[in-house]
Order: C-alpha cells, then sequence, then structure tokens
C-alpha cells in the first residue's frame, strides 16, 4: 500500500492526517472502478463502486462525441486535447460516483480508516489536497488485502456485465434494424404496381409498347402489328415477367385497354382473340406466373386522364415506337429518353403505392375481378 499525498505545487508531501490514518485498522474497503467505452461511434463512461466486497451502484454517462468538440489546429495536438477531455469527461463521472459512495458508506473515524482505491488517477489527487473533507480516508494507488481485493473484484464484474449489457444492446439494436430493414426490401419486394401503354402508327404497322412500374423501372419494345390491342397484350405480358422473375408476389398491372382487360380477367369471353396466336401467348404468359402463385391483377384507367404510371408508358410507348421508325437507336433521341426517365423519377418520390390502385370501380377506373 503507498502512502497518501496533499499536494504542494511542485512536490508531494505525506499529509499527517493521512498517515495517522493509514496507523488504525481498515473498518471499510471503498472502490470506484471506471473506464471508457466505445459502442458504435459513442462513447460511454462506465462507472462501478463498491463497499466492503458489495457491488454498490453502477454508472453509465454517454460522453459527447470528440468529433463535435470543435479541436482543430494541429492533428497531434488535437489528438491530445481529445484524450484530455476524454480523461476529465471519465473523472468527472468517477467523481461524483465517489462522493455518493463516501457519503453513504464511509465508516466513521472513530471505528477506524476507510481505505479508498479509486483507478482514475486525476480523483485521486485531487483526494489527496483535501484530506480534512474526508476523515479517516487512505487513498490506495494499488489494490491489496483480502477486503479490498474482494471489493475491486465486485465492481470489475460489475463493470463487466455493463459493458457486455451495452455491446449486447447495441448488437440487438443492430439486428433489429437489419430485420426491419430486410422486412421493408421485403414488403416492397412483395407488391408492384405497373401501368402500360401502347403505341402505333395509324397509317404504319409499328408499334411501341412500354410499361412504367412502381420500382421506378421503365420497359419498353418494338413489334410490327397491326393491332394496337397485341402491342398492349405484349406490354402487360412483358411487364408481368419481369416482375416475376425479380420476386414480386403481387403484381397490379394498370392497362388501358378494355380489349386487354377482358383477355387476361375473363379469356372464356375471349374466343375470337384468344385465336390469334400472339394475343394467346401473351395470355399464356400472365396464366403461367399466377399458376405459379404469384398474384396478377390486370385493372382498366382510363387513358390520357392523368394516371402518372399510365402516362409515362405512354410517353415511353411513343418514344419505342418513333425510335424504331425513325431508326434513331440512341442517337438524337438519348435526350427525350433521358428526360422521361428523370421526371419519372421525380413523379414517383411523391406517388404513394398504394394510392395508384383505386379501390372501387368507377367510370375511370375498373378493378380486377378479383378485388372488384
Amino acid at each position: 500500500m503507498s502512502a497518501p499525498y496533499s499536494h504542494n505545487p511542485g512536490t508531494l508531501t505525506p499529509h499527517p492526517a493521512t498517515i495517522a490514518a493509514s496507523a488504525r485498522p481498515v473498518a471499510a474497503t471503498l472502490v470506484v472502478y471506471g473506464a471508457l467505452l466505445t459502442v458504435d461511434s459513442v462513447r460511454y463512461a462506465v462507472v462501478s463502486t463498491g463497499c466492503n466486497g458489495r457491488a454498490k451502484d453502477l454508472f453509465v454517462r454517454v460522453l459527447t462525441p470528440a468529433k463535435e468538440r470543435g479541436f482543430g489546429g494541429d492533428p497531434e495536438d488535437c489528438r491530445m486535447q481529445v484524450a484530455r477531455a476524454e480523461a476529465m469527461d471519465l473523472a468527472g463521472v468517477m467523481a461524483e460516483a465517489f462522493h455518493r459512495l463516501w457519503s453513504q458508506h464511509a465508516a466513521p473515524a472513530e471505528e477506524g480508516a476507510t481505505a479508498v482505491y479509486v483507478s482514475s488517477p486525476e480523483v485521486c489527487q485531487v483526494l489527496t489536497v483535501y484530506p480534512e473533507e474526508y476523515p479517516g480516508m487512505v487513498v490506495r494507488t494499488v489494490v491489496s488485502g483480502a477486503a479490498m481485493q474482494s471489493t475491486w473484484q465486485a465492481c470489475r464484474t460489475w463493470h463487466s456485465a455493463a459493458v457486455t449489457s451495452l455491446q449486447d444492446e447495441y448488437e440487438a439494436k443492430r439486428a433489429r434494424e437489419e430485420e426491419a430493414k430486410a422486412a421493408a426490401e421485403y414488403a416492397a419486394l412483395a407488391h408492384v404496381v405497373v401501368g402500360t401503354d401502347a403505341s402505333r402508327n395509324t397509317y404504319g404497322t409499328t408499334a411501341g409498347w412500354a410499361a412504367a412500374a412502381t420500382t421506378g423501372d421503365i420497359f419498353t419494345g418494338c413489334l410490327r402489328t397491326r393491332s394496337i390491342a397485341h402491342a398492349e397484350a405484349t406490354a402487360i405480358a412483358s411487364a408481368v415477367k419481369r416482375c416475376g422473375r425479380r420476386g414480386f408476389r403481387t403484381i397490379d398491372v394498370l392497362t388501358d385497354s378494355m380489349a386487354c382487360y377482358r383477355l387476361f380477367n375473363h379469356p372464356d369471353q375471349c374466343s375470337q382473340m384468344l385465336q390469334q396466336s400472339a394475343m394467346r401467348e401473351c395470355a399464356e404468359v400472365v396464366q403461367q406466373w399466377r399458376d405459379a402463385g404469384v398474384v396478377v391483377n390486370i385493372h382498366w384507367v382510363r387513358g390520357h386522364n392523368g394516371h402518372v404510371l399510365n402516362e409515362f408508358a405512354d410517353r415511353a410507348a411513343v418514344y419505342a415506337r418513333r425510335d424504331c421508325e425513325w431508326r434513331l437507336h440512341g442517337g438524337r433521341n438519348t435526350a427525350v429518353w433521358d428526360r422521361i426517365r428523370d421526371e419519372f423519377t421525380e413523379a414517383l418520390a411523391h406517388a404513394d403505392i398504394e394510392d395508384l390502385i383505386g379501390m372501387e370501380s368507377n367510370e375511370d377506373f375498373h378493378a380486377a375481378p378479383a378485388l372488384a
């Protein structure tokens, strides 16, 4: 055990009162143990206290992150300032813990000395400056003796439990956040809404088709046909195939073609249309995904009526047709395509997926039979 000291400028000299206290039998042992802990960039002061072989109190204080202190200048000087500030933060918490412990558990002077061990040198030095404030106190800088060792061990055990608890809490929080993120991604993947449209030149056989999805994707294509319904059905089948392959389990398609609405919802009433091989192939694609367990709802929405998905599908379909007719293929028309995509992304940012599908049929919207 080292002797306690009082502090005079430039020297450390033994204080008579503490020398006298150290000569008396130890009536109580007090321990304050503290350490800094960083968990997920958050700095904590973890301090435990003990008395006579038992843990008493635990203090966990969140310290201000060093990056918020505003230290600047030379990097080495900055590191020194941060180190000093962190040490003082920990010392402050330990000093509070000591005063609470002393006020509740210090032995009366007539019963003997109170041996104190504090793991912070700064706090120890402050305590030895004013021994008259702590009658009968003996400051130890080394843990020795069975009584002090058992008290120190109780503090260390509680401290370790607190550190483990903080780390476990962080890990649990991170696990919850990852689980919530995965659930959100799963929910987003579970449902997609797609608007489809087609564009055909009145005097030609070139038709463009497009599908605009809530994922932010726009699918386009071009084919030779004299039937606008064929191009629209191709857009629907292509959208269902793409979304099905990406793992979506509910696909809501909005088409402004009443012929396609009937084809995919009431095929038994469209025998003439199904005699066309191209239309039959499109219907089979959608039915295959339905058979695989994917919910595919085909709704009718009035065209050119302000619905964001169908408006952009229309623009993209016109682009696809003109790109094919004029044989631009990424040349002069690239700026048009970029503008369509940028404006679509901006429009989706202000749209709610649940608001893109009407719940009740009306003159502007016919829900899929399964939802009607």
